[in-house]
């Protein structure tokens, strides 16, 4: 399964969110049930937990999660990578490396590693 990808894009995995978010995905779903098919949409894997066109945004969105427990970037061997969530845009490119992410740019969508790409989830599986 994946995700449609719209402008800039903030994904996480939904298991991360059932470990970390409070109440777990239910909980997650419940606080952003106005935002589900607006600027939220998911697959059974995959959460596409934000977007923005404004890139002067992306610091506010990124601590929103933050403040919640998640771990937005690590360093290893002074490569940044995303770590719990990951910031890409509408053709997958990032600022820095996810490696529990795939794009699949000239699609515009974006699935959890290790999965199959499957059907795709964007705002109009949610009207």
């Amino acid at each position: 399964m994946a995700v449609r990808l719209e402008f800039l894009n903030l994904l996480i995995p939904i298991h991360r969110i059932e470990e970390i978010y409070p109440d777990g995905w239910s909980g997650c779903l419940r606080d952003h049930a106005k935002s589900i098919g607006r600027t939220f949409w998911h697959d059974p894997m995959l959460v596409r937990a934000g977007g923005l066109m404004d890139s002067d945004l992306i610091d506010s969105l990124i601590q929103k999660w933050t403040r919640l427990g998640f771990i937005a970037t690590e360093v290893v061997e002074g490569q940044t990578f995303w770590q719990d969530i990951c910031l890409v845009d509408s053709f997958g490119f990032s600022k820095h490396q996810c490696s529990w992410l795939v794009v699949g740019g000239s699609e515009r969508i974006a699935w959890l590693r290790g999965t199959e790409r499957g059907e795709v989830f964007g705002r109009e599986q949610f009207k």
